[in-house]
């Protein structure tokens, strides 16, 4: 690629300059065309464009442990024997006859996939592929256009058959990506059974392999999760097996309340360019009792984007360049160019004082993109409007109208758990045997005291439950039963939250 620098005069016309578009389109994992159940696999049903000027193609892999003997065609060879752990993920492309022929470059970029895989038209052409039989298949697709004027497109679908009665499926969600220190808190799975009909959901964590059952799973961390689904209906015409809906309730972060507290959830910071005057967000809890919740809307001037500004020329030794603009710069926007090259590493940058440190090789032009102009946050609380109850959760609804016009670049849920102390509650009577009694409040810590007729009563005789609201006393029959505890408000659960913006 060459470059062109603003130092060298270079003048041009426009149709002599020559252009190019592409895209490389990836099936990420656990995105897949499954044909694990399928007997036969008939072709492809393509609908494509591809102008002039244009170009696309395709390459494939299985990701799994393969039978050679029926993906590739008898005697096939590549570089010698195809290896079982040589076919195990690798890519390829199809021959006319459906069998896999793997590719040289394994590292897919645009590159590989435009100048090694198949072209719409060999798809086209293939009515049977072995090569996908009992395999879930991922696919990467190429695209690209030499004309500004023109631009490819497609869509792939598979022909698959099963000649057999099936009374067992399994179905394979997409990989849900939770990032770093995530809790998986809870899922919670609708399904519909009858007649023998079951159904059985696993969870594979951090693409382990190990698939446990979904209700031994709360509690763990995880950065990625899959489900599988495995529906038993072993009398056709009367068994169902059905999902209707899966939850994952899980937590990101470590904000953590001990006590009278607040714990705060704030979204990622965005820039959105345009300013605002009405904020509407609606957040889905579990419902709250003696806990409490409000919203935040942040507001902040509106940030400069600075592009390509020229730090100096390299000459293979130390330097440290002031930008022009130092004040409230955004470090994740920093870029570093040697020639118009983005680099990832090799500097430092220091945006207190609004420096770059690097060592550039002799020659090259340093240049810079950045934000600057990032000020303080001013949080503004929303309004709460209504809450609605559902099956399952409450929905809470807050609004803020904007008086002037303002860029608001974060959203922040702020929940509150209180703190308290009772004495002398009474909570019943005894009656000669364990009984559960429900409390006023939620024990903290498990410290509570029990009075029977206002004697204090011997702790082997009572203790709280898993719920910290519940005790269990044997006292005896007709006493006056009283409390006195220390006690916390319930733990707040946020599931999810989403907000929308207008002008």
């Amino acid at each position: 690629m060459a470059n062109i620098l603003a130092q060298n005069s270079i003048r041009y016309n426009l149709d002599t300059l020559k252009t190019e578009t592409h895209a490389l389109i990836v099936m990420k994992a656990g995105h897949f065309l499954d044909c694990t159940q399928a007997t036969s696999i008939n072709g492809f049903i393509l609908n494509y464009s591809q102008p002039a000027n244009t170009r696309i193609a395709f390459l494939f892999t299985t990701g799994d442990t393969v039978d050679n003997s029926q993906m590739y065609a008898e005697g096939t060879t590549h570089g010698g024997a195809i290896s079982q752990d040589t076919a195990r993920g690798a890519w390829f492309k199809l021959n006319s006859g459906g069998y896999a022929e793997i590719v040289n470059t394994q590292s897919l970029d645009y590159e590989s996939v435009i100048n090694e895989g198949n072209t719409p038209q060999e798809l086209a052409q293939i009515l049977s592929i072995p090569a996908f039989k009992g395999y879930r298949v991922r696919v990467a697709i190429a695209l690209l256009s030499t004309d500004f004027n023109a631009a490819p497109s497609v869509s792939l679908l598979i022909r698959a058959q099963n000649n057999t009665q099936q009374t067992i499926k399994t179905e394979y969600s997409p990989f849900f990506e939770f990032g770093d220190n995530a809790q998986i808190v809870n899922i919670i799975a609708d399904t519909e059974s009858e007649n023998s009909g079951e159904v059985l959901i696993h969870g594979d964590i951090n693409e382990s392999g190990n698939w446990e059952l979904i209700n031994s799973l709360a509690g763990k961390t995880a950065k990625t999760l899959q489900l599988r689904a495995t529906l038993t209906a072993p009398t056709i015409g009367t068994s169902t097996a059905k999902i209707n809906k899966v939850s994952i309730i899980h937590s990101t972060g470590t904000g953590i309340i001990n006590g009278d507290g607040v714990c705060e959830i704030v979204s990622k910071t965005h820039n959105w360019y345009k300013p605002v005057k009405h904020c509407r967000v609606v957040v889905k809890h579990a419902p709250f009792d003696e806990s409490s919740m409000k919203v935040y809307a942040s507001f902040r001037p509106q940030p400069v984007i600075c592009q390509n500004e020229t730090l100096g020329t390299g000459d293979d030794r130390f330097h440290t360049y002031q930008l022009r603009n130092p004040h409230g710069i955004n470090l994740e926007s920093v870029k570093v160019y040697y020639d118009g090259e983005q680099i990832f590493s090799g500097y430092e940058v220091n945006c207190e004082v609004g420096r770059v440190t690097c060592i550039p090789p002799a020659g090259v032009l340093v240049t810079c993109d950045y934000q600057f102009g990032w000020a303080s946050e001013n949080w503004q609380e929303l309004d709460f409007m209504q809450l609605t109850r559902k099956s399952d959760y409450d929905e809470s609804e807050y609004y803020l109208r904007v008086d002037e016009a303002g860029y608001i670049c974060a959203l922040k849920i702020a929940l509150h758990m209180k703190t308290g102390s009772t004495t002398g509650e009474i909570i019943g009577k005894g009656t000669g045997q364990e009984k559960t009694f429900k409390l006023a409040h939620r024990v903290l810590d498990g410290e509570i005291n029990i009075f029977s007729n206002n004697q204090t009563l011997n702790d082997k005789n009572f203790y709280t439950l898993d719920d910290p609201q519940y005790v269990k006393i044997a006292a005896p029959n007709g006493t006056t039963l009283k409390a006195n505890y220390s006690w916390v408000s319930e733990t707040p659960v946020i599931y999810e939250f989403h907000s929308i913006f207008s002008e």
